[in-house]
């Protein structure tokens, strides 16, 4: 995505890489404070994009902590399921809480942590997944979801 990071370089940050198609850019910053830099981004991509895309940064920190949590027990773990993770742009309230756990079905399962929602995603009998709609609705928030998967990968880079 040569675009995507000539755009964060045009910014001033450094060691700017993007990972495969999914949007997600590591870059190096300096002290500036993180809703600041998340305006700055998002700025540059309605510029860009001709549209606002929401901007959520993890640090390091935050990121291998995101990756490390385990939401699930091994128990409720299936081969056909799928773990997401939805990035919040703030932190959550109880109402917020309550409306996402009046999500969780038999095939659905919502563990709120920090700015994060874990979401367990389980095939349905007629190999289908849940829909977002309802998730969109809850949460009423800039977010984004990301597999599990992209999420310990980029947070490999930075262990390493």
């Amino acid at each position: 995505m040569p675009v995507l990071r000539q755009a964060f370089e045009s910014l001033g940050f450094t060691g700017v890489t993007t990972v495969a198609a999914t949007g997600n850019v590591t870059f190096e910053a300096g002290y500036e404070a993180v809703r600041t830099l998340e305006n700055k981004i998002g700025e540059k991509m309605v510029s860009i994009l001709g549209y606002a895309a929401p901007t959520f940064i993890r640090t390091p920190a935050e990121l291998a902590e995101i990756a490390a949590y385990e939401a699930f027990p091994a128990s409720e773990n299936e081969p056909s399921a799928e773990h997401n993770i939805i990035f919040l742009s703030d932190l959550p309230d109880e109402m917020f809480i309550q409306r996402v756990a009046a999500l969780q079905t038999s095939d659905n399962q919502f563990r709120v942590y920090r700015r994060e929602i874990y979401w367990l995603r389980r095939k349905k009998p007629e190999g289908t997944y849940f829909s977002t709609v309802p998730v969109t609705k809850a949460i009423e928030m800039p977010f984004t979801v990301r597999g599990d998967r992209i999420v310990k990968l980029i947070a490999e880079r930075y262990m390493k």
